[in-house]
């Protein structure tokens, strides 16, 4: 099964407006010269993303959409708190979303 329409829309939506805010236009590199401690990452706070920079008037969104299906799930009721002990199979399906967003107000 599909996820619905509207999600992958709202994904590319996310996806081109961080394309458009996030890319660094050409003054930033020709700001004066950096440390050689800062030359991987500029003057930014780290994120809690591994190696994610943020600098001051940047915005930072991370959208993640997870979809899983499997149609021979095996499941125990003992497991979810009812007393049967006995193997079941059946259908799992889930949708899992998550934006990521950092931003340092300029």
């Amino acid at each position: 099964m599909r996820p619905p329409v509207w999600s992958r829309t709202v994904c590319l939506a996310i996806a081109l407006v961080t394309k458009a805010t996030a890319s660094p236009g050409p003054a930033a590199a020709q700001e004066g010269a950096s440390p050689s401690y800062l030359r991987d990452r500029g003057t930014g706070i780290a994120t809690s993303m591994f190696g994610t920079y943020v600098s001051r008037g940047q915005l930072l969104l991370y959208p993640f959409v997870a979809y899983s299906l499997d149609r021979n799930r095996e499941y125990q009721p003992a497991a979810l708190g009812y007393g049967l002990r006995q193997d079941f199979r059946g259908r799992f399906r889930s949708v899992e979303g998550q934006i990521f967003m950092a931003a340092i107000a300029s």
